[in-house]
C-alpha cells in the first residue's frame, strides 16, 4: 500500500480551528486543471478528474455544495497541477507552506494546508494498464484526488475502513462510503444548523423588538 498524502491528523484538526469558507457565498467553489501528464492521455485525464469531483458532488449537493469547472484560472480557487522534483515542485512556489518535494512514487498526491492547490506526483505511473505489465502498483487518478478533495474540505483520514476514500492508506479503487458521508453531514449538515442558531440569537430578540414596536403602533 502507498500512502495518498502525508497530511497528519493534528495539522488538519487544527486547521479547522482557521478555516476559511471553502464554498462561496452561492454554494459553488470553481476548480482548474493547470497542466497534464504525459502517463495518460489528455481526455482519459480529463475524465478522471472530472469523475472525482462528480462523486463528491453526488454528497454534497444536498447541503448546497457544488465543485464546478471552469476554464478560467483566476476564477478558481482549486488549482490542480501535476508536477514533483525540486525544479517544477511546491516547495519552490511554497517556500514557507510546506517543505515537500516528490522524491519518489511513494509519494502519490497532496493538498497544501491554506490554500486550493493539489498537487498529483507526475512520477507515477498514472496508466493501470501499462503499470501492470511494469509490475508496478497501479495507480487510480480519479481515487487519488477525490481523497485529496477530502482533505481540501478538512475531512480527516479514517482509520477503520480500509475500503473508505479518506483510508490513511492508498487503497485503488476506494470510493465514500459510510464513514466519510457521516463526516460530510458532520461537517455541513451541523454547520448549518450552528449558523441557523447563531442568527436567532442575533436576530430573534431584534425581530420580537419590532413585532412590539409594530403592535404599539397599530393599536
Amino acid at each position: 500500500m502507498r500512502k495518498p498524502c502525508r497530511h497528519v491528523e493534528v495539522e488538519l484538526y487544527s486547521l479547522l480551528k482557521q478555516r476559511k469558507a471553502i464554498f462561496n457565498s452561492d454554494g459553488k467553489q470553481y476548480w482548474y486543471l493547470n497542466n497534464f501528464t504525459n502517463k495518460l492521455p489528455i481526455n482519459v485525464q480529463r475524465r478522471s478528474i472530472r469523475e472525482a469531483f462528480q462523486r463528491w458532488n453526488d454528497h454534497i449537493r444536498e447541503y448546497g455544495k457544488e465543485f464546478v469547472e471552469t476554464l478560467e484560472k483566476e476564477k478558481a480557487y482549486i488549482q490542480i497541477y501535476f508536477g514533483g522534483g525540486e525544479k517544477d515542485g511546491p516547495t519552490d512556489l511554497y517556500p514557507d507552506t510546506y517543505e515537500i518535494v516528490f522524491e519518489d512514487e511513494e509519494m502519490i498526491a497532496f493538498w497544501i494546508p491554506k490554500t486550493g492547490d493539489i498537487w498529483l506526483n507526475d512520477a507515477v505511473e498514472w496508466d493501470i494498464e501499462k503499470s501492470i505489465l511494469l509490475g508496478v502498483e497501479p495507480v487510480d487518478l480519479s481515487c487519488a484526488l477525490e481523497h485529496e478533495l477530502g482533505h481540501l474540505q478538512y475531512i480527516a483520514h479514517t482509520k477503520d475502513n480500509p475500503n473508505d476514500i479518506m483510508f490513511a492508506q492508498y487503497v485503488p479503487g476506494n470510493r465514500i462510503t459510510e464513514d466519510t458521508v457521516e463526516a460530510i453531514k458532520e461537517l455541513y449538515e451541523n454547520r448549518r444548523k450552528q449558523l441557523i442558531r447563531a442568527n436567532l440569537l442575533i436576530y430573534g430578540p431584534i425581530t420580537v423588538i419590532v413585532i412590539y414596536l409594530l403592535y404599539k403602533l397599530l393599536t
